[in-house]
């Protein structure tokens, strides 16, 4: 850096967002580039996590033992990315140790009978108790009608449409036969606005393969502080996330250097 930089062009240097774009399960270089990096979205920092381990080279000197030198040992390099977007699907599988699942999805359903909410074999139902509404065996979710014939919605159950549940609330007019329900739903895809992307958790403690690591600040003429390109990586879970009601979640994924380092380019 020039002799003439200040302070604040220094710190300018240093903060910022950041982009990583990942190919997972890259095996090299060439195999990144062909299969393309997927954007895994935006960063609000990292922590540089470098490590140099050296063994001291000892050599006695009239009863007393001195270091002259060290030999090199272990060196590591890495980053700890934090993000606060917990709910984006390309990160969450990492929180979760996951991989991709099955996402929500149901045919729309109007006005026909839900599967018979058995009573006849533990007979009667239980108070306040949550049963789930199913069609063809499936819970159906997010319903915009329900209705049991012969009761009261609020005197003798309640249902959570969004989560198709239904519980019965009149200690004197408990189900003690099988109840059947007549419903409507939406049909929920990709495009619906209550689309949910499925994962399954607990599948997968470690990543591999090639990534790229860009850092933004706001200079108006070029804004790319730093870029790590093409190195090949391991990544785990960082710091884990809590969900808190007065403050935003945050979490931080570790993305490690491994036999590849590829290249670094920075503002000078």
């Amino acid at each position: 850096m020039p002799l003439t930089s200040n302070l604040h062009h220094t710190r300018a240097n240093i903060q910022g967002t950041l982009r990583l774009l990942l190919a997972i399960d890259a095996a090299s270089k060439a195999a990144a580039i062909a299969q393309g990096y997927d954007d895994m979205g935006e960063f609000i920092g990292y922590e540089v996590q470098g490590e140099s381990k050296t063994e001291p080279v000892l050599k006695p000197f009239y009863g007393v033992m001195r270091q002259v030198d060290e030999t090199p040992g272990l060196l590591t390099l890495g980053y700890e990315l934090t993000t606060r977007e917990i709910a984006d699907a390309r990160k969450l599988r990492f929180f979760l140790a996951g991989i991709a699942g099955q996402d929500l999805a149901q045919a729309a359903i109007a006005a026909q009978a839900a599967d018979a909410l058995v009573f006849t074999g533990p007979a009667p139902a239980v108070l306040n108790r949550n049963y789930d509404i199913l069609k063809n065996g499936v819970r159906v979710r997010f319903l915009s009608a329900f209705a049991i014939a012969g009761k009261v919605e609020g005197v003798d159950y309640q249902v959570d449409l969004e989560q198709g549940q239904v519980r019965f609330i009149n200690p004197a007019a408990l189900p003690a036969a099988n109840v059947v329900a007549t419903i409507s739903a939406p049909t929920i895809d990709a495009a619906s606005d209550k689309a949910m992307v499925g994962l399954r958790p607990m599948q997968n403690q470690i990543w591999r393969g090639y990534a790229r690591l860009i850092t933004y600040d706001q200079n108006r003429t070029n804004r790319i502080v730093k870029e790590h390109n093409d190195f090949s990586f391991t990544l785990t879970l960082g710091k884990n996330f809590g969900v808190k009601h007065d403050s935003q979640s945050e979490g931080s994924i570790k993305l490690m250097v491994a036999a590849d380092e590829g290249t670094v380019l920075h503002r000078n």
